[in-house]
């Protein structure tokens, strides 16, 4: 309960991931990187937003793989905050 307090207060948007699959899926044999990471990826090229990732593993191959204006849209975590930003954020997993 306490953890779903906490993202009520936060200031996220959830966002459904089922229209993002498809796209992720591609990624991820681009990437040659688990589906369920690539789906940020494709969540942030939809919306034309930035990716954030603290999985330097992933984004070493988005930059050595993906197109460049994609390379650019990734940033590692932790990432400066200029006022309200709109990210598609990933952890790595441990």
């Amino acid at each position: 309960m306490f953890a779903a307090g906490l993202l009520a207060r936060a200031d996220i948007e959830l966002m459904a991931m089922r229209p993002y699959l498809e796209a992720s899926v591609r990624i991820a044999v681009a990437l040659d990187h688990p589906a369920y990471d690539c789906v940020y990826i494709a969540l942030a090229e939809a919306e034309e937003i930035r990716f954030v990732t603290a999985d330097m593993s992933l984004l070493h191959k988005v930059g050595s793989r993906r197109p460049r204006a994609m390379s650019t849209a990734c940033s590692a975590w932790p990432t400066p905050r200029h006022g309200r930003n709109r990210l598609a954020a990933n952890a790595p997993r441990h």
